[in-house]
């Protein structure tokens, strides 16, 4: 065949390769491409077309082998080298991926695609300065792109810098839809909750069953005690739920939502975890030879080891770690900063590193080196996480607890979830993937080092001096309507009585103040408190007479906070871990009997506090006393228990079995 002959056959064979491709019809693609191959076998054209033709068709298995063959055929095609990387990604292969995309970007270092491509290599993979800076590239040559727009956004969301990203989110979702749920996301954490709402009513005109946006509308709803809205979206979400199998709700969204069980709680963290790290491999780290070894290594992960309520609660834990039986790593991931905080639990560790800056490959590998064995991931599905992390399995157990009330619903993520009879009970062990090991008290450390000042004065807070003074100090989400009923009746019953409120957002404070006029109680009977700082709250807290719990997420750091205040707190514990931490604390004070089981009894309980006011000293007489003998604020004898816990799951590990630990007396 003449050279001219042989080119235009090649030529013909090619367009019908390409209408086929323009027209989506992937079956016909498939066997055009085929036929082009028995003809041209080694040409990169047809070999592309069969990959595009496979992963069409969601036949990846098939496509890779064609895919790194058009790579090997026209090794200086960039879009060779490109489609294969996309590939690699979607397969969750990132450090195999990250190459070819810079290698495409140095054979085209002009192609804003590729650049952005690189960049979202590098925004999954943790990498998040080489990320921004192959973002501002691209975007310097196509200054209006939204899809680079929302990639960096997202960037700078996933790490916290809610200012830079809302620009960038608001002027991506203006003309895709799907960037609103991320904006809503970084609305609310920006406490503005109206334009959050008003961004995902937008967005859901073109997406009705997005079931995350949902999810952030009704988060935003909620923190406007918009009720009328809340009941409206749940409802929305609980038809969606019964209806699909994989629901992409963030699973710290899924706690909040009215009448959602442990059972659907794991499944939308399985669902949601998957699609994040379905392909992530693991890193085979062997464990150490337990004869060598006199001592354990810990590693606790977080992005808040500076000052939040998680570091406020760890600290008297580690500096009371046993030298002898553990060595202490922390890890820290979030943003760096000078506080005491920071510089107490730096101070309390064997090892402290700084991973901000660090990929998520780079801290595993960090984590691997240091010969962890079991690694105590504190944050879960909360705010920026770094799970990517724990999904590469760098240490040989991996343990959720503290940071996020419930299952992170892979096991790849996590072996065990540190739990107590109360918040863990075995019979809820459906709702976990992680095996259940029980404290014998509660969960949650406290530092018996806190002190908490006398002198605070109810004029100085606006308190009537005469009045009962019942508090909630949870942030205005956990505010449920069913709840603020049940308060407005104990108002009710108790004439002398105030409900004592973190101040919220005007609007939600509008919403209350309207909702307890529908009740018939007087407006001036709800009184707000503002932020102030944590010494000075305590101080505050023991103006108080009754803390009043919430549902279905509870009081958590805020039920410790009132009870080491000597505020007795009411609660009626759920099915769902994050609504059963205040039974957990009380129980580990010996009072039980502030716990009941229905919220009839709740209110009785409540009331007779307020009327009864020899029961209600009584009460705090009984707590006052248990704080100094309990369990809940006993760090050292919580920190013993915590090590023989450790002490079991290493024993476990090593013998092969994975099971769960239950409780027993110290």
């Amino acid at each position: 065949m003449k050279p001219a002959k042989f080119e235009k056959k090649r030529q013909q064979a090619g367009v019908r390769v390409m209408a086929a491709f323009a027209a989506k019809e992937y079956v016909l693609l498939e066997r055009l491409a085929g036929e082009y191959l028995t003809q041209f076998p080694d040409d990169a054209f047809g070999v592309k077309a069969m990959a595009s033709s496979l992963l069409a068709q969601s036949r990846f298995v098939e496509a890779e082998p064609w895919l790194q063959r058009a790579v090997t055929l026209a090794p200086d095609d960039d879009e060779a080298i490109n489609n294969l990387a996309v590939f690699l990604v979607r397969m969750g292969r990132l450090d195999e991926a990250t190459p070819l995309f810079e290698r495409a970007c140095k054979l085209e270092p002009s192609n804003e695609w590729r650049l952005g491509n690189l960049a979202r290599c590098y925004r999954l993979q943790g990498r998040v300065d080489e990320a921004e800076a192959k973002y501002r590239q691209a975007l310097a040559l196509s200054p209006g792109d939204l899809a680079l727009k929302s990639g960096l956004g997202e960037l700078y969301y996933r790490v916290g810098r809610l200012n830079e990203s809302i620009p960038l989110l608001e002027q991506a979702a203006r003309q895709r839809p799907m960037d609103a749920e991320l904006l809503a996301a970084a609305l609310v954490l920006s406490k503005r909750y109206q334009e959050a709402v008003q961004v995902s009513r937008s967005a859901l005109a073109a997406m009705s069953d997005e079931v995350a946006l949902l999810a952030q509308l009704l988060h935003a709803a909620q923190h406007l005690c918009d009720w009328i809205l809340v009941a409206e979206v749940a409802t929305r979400l609980h038809v969606i739920c019964e209806r699909e199998r994989q629901l992409q709700i963030p699973p710290f969204l899924s706690l909040t939502i009215p009448g959602f069980g442990r059972k659907r709680h794991k499944r939308i963290a399985e669902s949601f975890g998957a699609s994040r790290f379905k392909d992530s491999v693991s890193m085979h780290v062997q464990p150490a030879d337990a004869a060598s070894k006199p001592r354990l290594r810990l590693g606790y992960m977080s992005a808040d080891f500076h000052e939040h309520a998680t570091a406020y609660l760890l600290a008297g834990v580690l500096e009371q770690h046993d030298r002898n039986r553990v060595e202490v790593f922390t890890y820290s991931y979030g943003v760096h900063d000078t506080s005491p905080m920071r510089h107490r639990l730096a101070g309390a560790s064997d090892v402290f590193r700084d991973m901000y800056t660090c990929s998520y490959r780079e801290s595993a590998e960090a984590i691997a080196a240091d010969r962890i064995d079991i690694l105590i991931d504190l944050k879960g599905w909360t705010q920026n996480e770094r799970l990517a992390i724990s999904s590469m399995r760098p240490a040989p157990v991996i343990v959720n607890w503290l940071g996020y009330p419930g299952s992170l619903g892979l096991p790849v993520l996590a072996d065990y979830i540190i739990g107590d009879k109360w918040v863990t009970p075995i019979e809820h062990a459906d709702g976990y993937s992680e095996k259940i090991a029980q404290l014998p008290h509660s969960y949650q450390p406290n530092d018996n080092t806190r002190i908490v000042r006398k002198g605070a004065s109810r004029v100085e807070h606006g308190l009537p001096e005469g009045a009962v003074v019942y508090c909630s100090f949870n942030q205005c989400y956990k505010i449920t309507e069913p709840v603020f009923k049940v308060w407005c009746e104990v108002l009710r019953q108790v004439p002398n009585g105030v409900l004592w409120l973190l101040r919220p957002a005007d609007e939600a404070a509008r919403k209350l103040i309207e909702a307890l006029a529908g009740e018939g109680i007087e407006p001036e009977r709800l009184i707000w408190a503002g932020d102030m700082d944590l010494d000075d709250h305590l101080a505050r807290l023991t103006l108080a007479d009754v803390a009043l719990d919430t549902s279905p997420v509870g009081s958590h750091t805020t039920a410790s906070d009132a009870l080491r205040a000597g505020v007795p707190l009411v609660t009626c514990p759920g099915e769902i871990f994050a609504s059963r931490v205040a039974a957990s604390l009380l129980a580990a004070l010996d009072m039980e009997s502030l716990i009941v089981s229905s919220w009839e009894a709740y209110i009785a309980l409540a009331v007779k506090m307020g009327v009864d006011a020899n029961y209600r000293q009584q009460v705090r007489s009984c707590l006052a006393g248990n704080l100094l003998t309990a369990p809940l604020f006993d760090t050292p004898r919580f920190t013993r228990n915590l090590e023989r816990l450790y002490v079991s799951i290493w024993q476990n590990h090593l013998a092969g079995k994975h099971e769960h630990l239950l409780s027993v007396d110290d």
